[in-house]
């Protein structure tokens, strides 16, 4: 399971506000280092990382297709009908 970290830097990027960056990674040490690759303006955020904190975990990375989870999915019924229970035409 993957865990989401906020990291966050000492770059001003408004008056009061600083750039912070949320990243998904294993664990505190993956999410320093995938920071450090990361640059702002030209500059590594690398210089800048003043904490990580954990924000959300076990996160699951991939996401699949309904059909993936359940091959027994059926999907919904697109029919519509009038007030009589009759179908109704299709456009197109």
């Amino acid at each position: 399971m993957y865990n989401v970290y906020l990291i966050k830097t000492n770059i001003k990027v408004k008056a009061n506000t600083f750039l912070n960056v949320s990243i998904l990674a294993e664990d505190l040490s993956d999410a320093t280092s995938s920071a450090s690759y990361l640059k702002y303006n030209g500059e590594d955020i690398k210089k800048h990382i003043v904490s990580v904190e954990l924000i959300v975990s076990n996160v699951v990375r991939d996401t699949w297709n309904v059909k993936d989870l359940n091959p027994n999915y059926k999907g919904e019924d697109k029919t519509y009908t009038d007030e009589d229970g009759n179908p109704l035409p299709t456009v197109g």
